[in-house]
């Protein structure tokens, strides 16, 4: 008998994710602007983040997303990681993704073990550059998340 364990990734918001994609051309434009406030940072990104066995799962908010896009393995080629699901340890997952190419799509990825390093990083230190020849610290800080909306920061965006 095979027993087999997962972990249920947090339902998307597909209008929130459909916002972020459809103006990530412009975030990334003000990036340095929303990595520099809170307000903006922490804002909530329904339906992205960690969901992975054995450490304690985690939404991502928009600023940890740039932060992972610009410097891991959360962008490959066209591909925006926003959730990843699986095992450290078998290294099997599942991943979603966004791309202009296919949308929105699922697939397994070879660097799910550094994706998930990065954004344990990300949160405990606002970095997501680790050391490789270190341990991987398990707890993961809660954030106190924003009461902006996405829709609300893109409407701020268009007027600057």
């Amino acid at each position: 008998m095979t027993v087999k364990f997962y972990v249920q990734a947090a339902t998307p918001d597909k209008e929130v994710l459909q916002a972020l994609f459809d103006n990530l051309d412009l975030l990334q434009q003000h990036q340095d602007l929303i990595l520099s406030h809170p307000k903006y940072y922490n804002i909530s990104i329904q339906g992205s983040g960690v969901f992975a066995l054995y450490i304690p799962t985690f939404s991502l908010c928009l600023g940890e997303l740039l932060l992972l896009w610009q410097h891991t393995p959360w962008k490959q080629e066209d591909a925006y990681f926003y959730c990843i699901t699986g095992s450290p340890l078998s290294g099997s997952n599942t991943s979603r993704y966004w791309s202009k190419e296919q949308g929105f799509a699922n697939k397994y990825t070879p660097t799910f073990g550094k994706q998930l390093r990065s954004a344990i990083f990300v949160r405990r230190t606002g970095s997501p550059i680790y050391d490789e020849h270190k341990p991987t610290p398990v707890s993961v800080p809660k954030l106190q998340a924003s009461d902006m909306t996405i829709f609300e920061l893109i409407e701020e965006l268009k007027q600057i």
